[in-house]
């Protein structure tokens, strides 16, 4: 019996490893390419996100003067934002070029206020705040990209023929000492919905970016968008980031199908396109039932979800399934089909 018992609870001790010294690994540089690439951010979390990925293009090349095919643009109606971008301590930081879409005063608004009272009510011009910043108010957002639609136009123009212009291509080229791709080139636009400027501005600009493009003949360029969603730890600017990002999401369904265009900022309506893929933001989130109802944040760390893109064939019908998806207290993958491709 007690052999037995030895032998039915004896451990064999695991076989040694076998580790093999494998050759590095070649990456083959000769057939990698750069291709003209536009980033477009709005917003104060948009900013932040610039600041990193300059400083991650700071550790690849040494000077970014001298590759002029990647090109940065930040949109904000607060001034302090811009003022940071200004002062920050790396020289990389202060290439990124910004505007600031300022708000103006609700008297100022008078002669437009036939055009805007077609979409916007008329307490939010009359109550806009004397900081003349969004202050989290989504309808504001869209008010200031309105207000300054034509500057923000020739604005993405200068910059898609800066980076696709000959010369550009050429000097880059020469700099990084790797080919550059000749095809049409890469906008990203980078927002947070839960902001009153990014969740108000976002759209619009999508598809004034998509009508620049189709003017200069760049009708192949891709147009990705990277989306943030993220709470505070404040219970009244929590409930007004989710009723943003809500808001954000039921008008990207509604773009979908058709772009009402914008008269005061001489957008025109577009129509989906036929026979064209669109693309679809993969998105990271807890469903539209989850945001509305808002748990509590965590302790440690607001609430965070990040829309990224990715190209997919158009004619998902799973979409309007997404929306409709019972809350879980995981985060769960959805699709949300929008028109900017």
């Amino acid at each position: 019996m007690g052999q037995d018992s030895d032998s039915l609870f004896k451990v064999e001790p695991p076989p040694t490893p076998v580790f093999e010294n494998l050759p590095a690994w070649q990456e083959p540089f000769t057939t990698a390419e750069f291709r003209p690439t536009f980033i477009l951010g709005v917003g104060g979390a948009a900013a932040q996100v610039l600041q990193q990925l300059q400083h991650r293009r700071q550790e690849r090349f040494e000077n970014l003067e001298d590759i002029p095919i990647f090109h940065s643009l930040l949109l904000d109606t607060d001034p302090r934002t811009l003022d940071k971008l200004s002062a920050a301590p790396e020289p990389a930081c202060r290439l990124i070029d910004s505007e600031l879409l300022s708000l103006r005063k609700p008297e100022d608004y008078r002669e437009d206020a036939e055009q805007l009272m077609r979409w916007l009510g008329r307490r939010w011009i009359y109550n806009i705040p004397r900081s003349l910043r969004t202050e989290g108010l989504r309808p504001l957002g869209r008010l200031a990209f309105v207000d300054h639609a034509r500057r923000v136009t020739e604005q993405i123009r200068g910059s898609l023929k800066k980076i696709t212009s000959a010369a550009a291509i050429e000097e880059s080229a020469r700099q990084a000492n790797m080919p550059v791709s000749e095809a049409a080139p890469l906008i990203y636009l980078i927002a947070s919905i839960s902001g009153g400027t990014g969740s108000g501005m976002i759209l619009d600009l999508a598809f004034a970016v998509r009508q620049v493009l189709a003017e200069e003949g760049l009708r192949a360029a891709k147009i990705c968008g990277i989306l943030m969603h993220g709470t505070t730890r404040h219970a009244a600017e929590k409930k007004l980031a989710v009723a943003n990002s809500y808001a954000f999401l039921r008008e990207l369904q509604a773009y979908r199908r058709k772009y009402p265009g914008e008269p005061a900022g001489e957008f025109p309506p577009q129509a989906k396109a036929q026979g064209r893929s669109t693309i679809l933001i993969s998105c990271i989130w807890e469903t539209i039932s989850a945001i509305r109802n808002s748990r509590k944040p965590r302790k440690k760390s607001p609430n965070m979800f990040i829309w990224m893109p990715r190209p997919l064939a158009a004619g998902s019908s799973s979409n309007a399934a997404a929306l409709r998806q019972t809350p879980s207290p995981h985060p769960r993958r959805a699709e949300l089909c929008e028109p900017w491709d």
